[in-house]
């Protein structure tokens, strides 16, 4: 019995060692990137920080991803089917390890209805601010909007997640302020958000 216990915390503790390493977070970030990529909103909700998905209930986060992604204005489209990672130093603080990852994202936004020029600039003005896009083109032939910007995920390994890389996307106002709530202070000035 003392054997099986021990074997049981053994493996624990491996498993916490392990999914705290750059070598587990890769494959992990770039399944999440894809999840948006293919739009596969079931596979984004099992790799989102768990206390997004409580707060907002699972069925609704997916409605809320797919309303973001294809609704009655526009249809948006990643563009990159293989994004370059920038991954900050994973830090342990507080005894819960975080990760920022950062990378370019471009993005297509076509629209449904034909844009004429004043709601174009309208648009392009909204898509600029509320992405913080270094570049934002409406391309007139295909009724879209391209809008290039740095896409930030903050990586969180700790009790809540079983030590394993779950997702906090800063490209949603929600996902960051839920973040910048669940976390004190030292933790978000360490990682200078």
């Amino acid at each position: 019995m003392k054997l099986k216990l021990l074997f049981v915390l053994l493996m624990n503790c491996a498993n916490m060692l392990q999914a705290q390493t750059l070598e587990t977070l890769k494959p992990e970030a770039l399944k999440f990137y894809e999840g948006h990529y293919y739009m596969d909103f079931n596979e984004i909700a099992g790799l989102t920080y768990p206390k997004i998905i409580e707060t907002a209930n699972k069925e609704n986060f997916i409605k809320k991803l797919d309303s973001d992604y294809q609704n009655t204005v526009y249809r948006k489209r990643l563009q990159l089917v293989h994004p370059v990672f920038g991954y900050s130093a994973i830090k342990k603080i507080d005894g819960i390890s975080f990760c920022i990852i950062t990378y370019k994202n471009p993005t297509r936004y076509s629209f449904e209805q034909k844009l004429d020029t004043e709601t174009a600039s309208q648009k392009t003005a909204e898509l600029k601010q509320s992405t913080k896009a270094t570049e934002v083109i409406f391309e007139p032939i295909r009724n879209s909007i391209n809008v290039k910007y740095t896409s930030k995920i903050i990586a969180v390994a700790d009790s809540s997640t079983g030590n394993n890389w779950k997702f906090f996307n800063f490209d949603d106002p929600a996902q960051e302020e839920i973040f910048r709530n669940i976390f004190n202070e030292n933790i978000k000035k360490t990682l200078g958000l």
